[in-house]
């Protein structure tokens, strides 16, 4: 708790790219690394689907640092708000990828 509340009181200070970094190893840690062994979906994990899901943050990762540094300059700047404000529901779906049973997992898809 105190972690998170320090987190949250000094994010607001960090740099733009540092704040995706932030939140993407947030993702990787309670979404990507953390698991159920009595669910259907996370007790075997085949590795098709850890590769996927896996390249799917990083891309995301990849994307969202590339539009943040290269708009740095400009009048439009992309922020992490701006991200988490118009990819909200590609962040879930980042978030939620454990639960797909058995499926291909290509960000491209939904």
């Amino acid at each position: 708790m105190r972690n998170l509340t320090w987190r949250s009181l000094h994010q607001g200070s960090l740099a733009e790219a540092d704040k995706i970094t932030l939140e993407v190893a947030k993702l990787i840690k309670d979404d990507f690394l953390q698991q159920n062994g009595y669910s259907a979906y996370d007790r075997y994990c085949p590795f098709y689907k850890t590769v996927g899901m896996l390249s799917n943050i990083v891309a995301f990762y990849d994307m969202a640092r590339h539009a943040v540094e290269t708009t740095a300059q400009s009048d439009n700047k992309i922020t992490w708000a701006v991200i988490k404000e118009n990819m909200g529901q590609i962040i879930y779906q980042l978030s939620s990828m454990k639960f797909k049973v058995s499926e291909k997992l290509r960000l491209t898809d939904w």
